[in-house]
């Protein structure tokens, strides 16, 4: 592993989007997640 102790693991799913999903990001205290794509909403 390229960094010990460090792993991905799904923690939810969410879905309320019908477009693709361009960019993500979470807040910097990881409680928030902003996502952006198409969907002119």
């Amino acid at each position: 592993a390229l960094f010990p102790g460090f792993t991905f693991q799904e923690v939810g799913c969410l879905r309320s989007s019908t477009s693709k999903v361009i960019c993500c990001h979470f807040s910097s205290d990881g409680k928030l997640l902003a996502s952006a794509g198409h969907e002119k909403k």
